[in-house]
């Protein structure tokens, strides 16, 4: 045992295996925390996106609110989607609420031309509206739609609110 002790002391330096030992567990600590951290930044992009869309689907819930409390004239198709109404507080008279396409892909306008925007460009933070229903019946807008973030494939739950006008 002793002189086993003695050899031990007179070593010089680490041993190829003790070295390529150190490395592997160096590289399984490194692949675990990076691990973590791409798990980490998914949840981050996740949340950030579920927060922004309850931000725009709350500004859009005002705007709408803003337009369509004094819209009147309202017509709709026989399941009750609006096809034209009109709000003299906007100048209009007969537009109905699209959806836009093209470079203004998935942004709210209240005419059929698309020449005035619910919000801003700007409002909408990247995202564009998708699955969007407006209905009609009995002095009630109900409207649903979705918010969808094209730079990371991600989609919000359905938003969905009434609003009575006040022309009925």
């Amino acid at each position: 045992m002793r002189r086993f002790l003695v050899k031990s002391r007179g070593k010089q330096g680490l041993t190829l295996v003790e070295t390529l030992a150190a490395l592997l567990l160096i590289a399984i600590a490194t692949s675990v925390l990076l691990a973590g951290v791409q798990t980490a930044f998914q949840v981050y992009i996740k949340n950030t996106f579920a927060a922004d869309s309850q931000t725009v689907s709350d500004t859009i819930l005002t705007a709408f609110t803003d337009v369509l409390r004094y819209a009147g004239a309202v017509e709709t198709d026989g399941s009750g989607h609006v096809t034209a109404y009109t709000n003299l507080g906007y100048g209009m008279a007969g537009q109905c609420i699209t959806i836009g396409t093209g470079a203004v892909q998935g942004m709210i306008f209240l005419d059929g031309a698309q020449t005035v925007p619910l919000l801003s460009d700007l409002s909408y933070s990247g995202m564009e509206v998708t699955d969007f229903v407006l209905q009609y019946e009995a002095g009630v807008f109900t409207c649903s739609y979705r918010l969808q973030d094209g730079a990371n494939s991600l989609t919000s739950d359905i938003f969905t609110f009434s609003l009575r006008t006040l022309n009925a």
